[in-house]
């Protein structure tokens, strides 16, 4: 029997981005977006993005391993962290899909996550750069890993959250901060975060028999812009040749 505690209280996010996932089944949702910056979804140099999430098993499947992560902040799969969003941490829940609850609060019959931070997991080319050689893993940040022999039905509102509390109180699984980092970038970088199963990287939800359960994933659209003087110099650059060739 498994059993966990957690009381790491954590500051959560306010503005609420969608609903919850409802009947869908197994699936991941963004719940709270906030940044440091003027915007949530445009940033600049220097804004922290905090991204809070929560999972749901709305249909009770009968869960035996499961993996969750976070990717698209390295927009070109090259695994350098040169697209001008870089993972900064995240905070993580104990355990998922647990189906009892008791004072304390603690929590018994979930899958318990073997990473207690973020494993942000890449390689770049080999020789650099490729396709000489080896090809790059892209930058990604794994959230979660679980399994055990016997199965978790939990719905997910009695796991304990990062905050200390029940999931279904309110309470979220995971919250993933980025920091923009657009020094350097010369034009605006466009990315997709996002976050759930991803098949190339193993992380999956696992059910009876081996077999793969579907898993909504979650997603947030970005716009990083380069730093004004950056672009200023580039104009200036571009100006100044042209009227060179003139």
């Amino acid at each position: 029997m498994k059993m966990m505690s957690k009381s790491t209280v954590v500051g959560a996010a306010v503005a609420v981005l969608l609903a919850p996932l409802g009947a869908q089944g197994i699936g991941i949702t963004i719940v709270d977006v906030t940044s440091s910056g003027a915007s949530n979804s445009t940033l600049e140099d220097g804004d922290v993005l905090t991204v809070d999430l929560r999972v749901d098993n709305a249909t009770m499947e009968s869960i035996y391993g499961i993996g969750i992560a976070a990717r698209g902040y390295d927009s070109d799969a090259n695994g350098l962290a040169d697209n001008g969003l870089q993972l900064l941490g995240a905070s993580l829940t104990d355990s998922l899909f647990n189906d009892q609850a008791f004072a304390g609060p603690v929590v018994v019959g979930g899958l318990s996550n073997v990473h207690s931070a973020p494993l942000e997991r890449y390689a770049l080319a080999s020789p650099f750069p490729f396709p000489t050689g080896t090809p790059p893993t892209e930058r990604h940040a794994v959230l979660f890993e679980g399994a055990d022999l016997g199965a978790s039905t939990g719905d997910g509102s009695l796991d304990i959250g990062i905050g200390g509390s029940l999931t279904g109180d309110g309470d979220v699984h995971f919250q993933v901060q980025f920091l923009a980092t657009a020094a350097g970038l010369t034009s605006h970088s466009i990315m997709t975060l996002e976050f759930g199963n991803q098949a190339e990287f193993g992380t999956l939800t696992i059910g009876a028999d081996g077999a793969e359960l579907p898993f909504t994933n979650a997603s947030l659209a970005l716009t990083i812009i380069p730093e004004p003087g950056t672009a200023l110099l580039i104009g200036l650059g571009l100006a100044g040749l042209a009227s060179r060739r003139r």
